[in-house]
């Protein structure tokens, strides 16, 4: 409900306020859920972190290229390789932490977002965005413009709308692939009992591995793929969606833990290095002055496939078995070949921005 009305405040009034806030509210989302651990005070926490998420997604992305003057592919595939290593390095400080009180990690980390935020307030620069003159900011109207101009340059480029469609696919097929990978470990393959290392532990190292693959994965991307050329970028996000494709099938239908454990790291690596690819190309097409309200459109319309997708997958999962929903989750990718071939053959000369004085 937030994403695209706060994607218009980072058009109309700042990227960099909205991020601020955004990482701000996260870090209060934690700190609240650590603080007080019942169940409706953790449901409270969790709205706060996902409006808090909502003022960064589109706001980020929208920043970097204001900065940078241009999408720059290397830069997103960067940024990407330092997220991973962040996320590794917070498995190792979470799983520390959580051996000594199981809220001390959340608590931790929303202080961490409480100090980035006060440090960007502090260091953040914002030389590349344009705001409406102050006079109008507060003008409802300016509002409704804003959002009425992100959804003509949606339908004056027909391939963003492929790729909104794309967004809703990929949020739908994303909650299997989230909610009950373990599960399927836990109940379809077994995990191999090996000492005192438990499922959590195992757990963790699947997920260290991911995150470890994908950083190489990502730097290799960096070096030998120019995903700046459109053509590129939309063969290989092809590529990764028919590999994923395959991954899906041969976790669903893995019989050994060697398999299973092979077609998960596939899925890992080629989920998260899709994300740049697509950043990237995504943003070569919109306008900057409604950039981060389409990129939010984008988040909204996966969001609103994970809530229609999630529960309908996890019955079907009940109902018919695991392999059943992650079966399904594969074919519900399949049409994403024919969202991003059509994307390609509808793209037009990009709006090419000069870059900041």
């Amino acid at each position: 409900m937030f994403e695209i009305p706060t994607g218009v405040v980072a058009d109309v009034v700042s990227r960099r306020l909205s991020i601020i806030l955004g990482f701000g509210l996260i870090g209060c989302g934690f700190a609240l859920e650590s603080w007080f651990p019942t169940f409706g005070v953790v449901l409270a926490a969790q709205v706060v972190w996902g409006i808090g998420f909502t003022f960064t997604s589109g706001a980020v992305q929208a920043w970097i290229v204001d900065e940078v003057g241009r999408p720059e592919g290397a830069l997103f595939l960067r940024r990407a390789q330092l997220g991973n290593l962040g996320a590794l390095l917070g498995i190792a400080c979470a799983v520390g932490l959580g051996s000594i009180a199981l809220w001390l990690p959340l608590f931790v980390a929303g202080c961490g977002m409480g100090a980035l935020s006060l440090v960007l307030l502090a260091v953040m620069p914002e030389t590349g965005f344009r705001p409406l003159p102050r006079e109008q900011r507060g003008s409802f109207a300016a509002m409704l413009h804003t959002l009425g101009e992100g959804g003509r340059a949606v339908r004056r480029r027909p391939e963003l709308g492929f790729v909104l469609a794309a967004a809703f696919l990929i949020g739908v097929s994303s909650e299997p692939l989230d909610r009950l990978w373990e599960l399927h470990f836990l109940d379809q393959v077994g995990l191999p009992l090996i000492g005192a290392v438990t499922p959590v532990v195992w757990f963790g190292v699947l997920n260290a591995a991911s995150l470890l693959l994908t950083i190489g994965a990502a730097g290799w991307m960096r070096r030998h793929v120019q995903i700046d050329d459109e053509a590129v970028a939309i063969r290989v996000l092809r590529l990764v969606n028919g590999l994923l494709v395959v991954a899906v099938c041969g976790f669903a239908l893995a019989g050994s833990f060697a398999l299973a454990v092979a077609a998960f790291l596939g899925m890992g690596v080629l989920r998260r290095v899709a994300g740049p690819v697509e950043s990237t190309w995504l943003n070569q097409r919109i306008p900057s002055e409604v950039r981060a309200t389409v990129l939010s459109a984008s988040t909204q319309c996966d969001s609103f496939g994970q809530f229609l997708g999630g529960p309908a997958l996890g019955a079907l999962a009940r109902g018919f078995g695991l392999q059943t929903a992650f079966l399904t989750t594969a074919a519900l990718l399949l049409p994403l070949q024919g969202l991003y071939a059509r994307a390609g053959r509808r793209q037009q000369p990009a709006r090419t921005e000069a870059p900041p004085s």
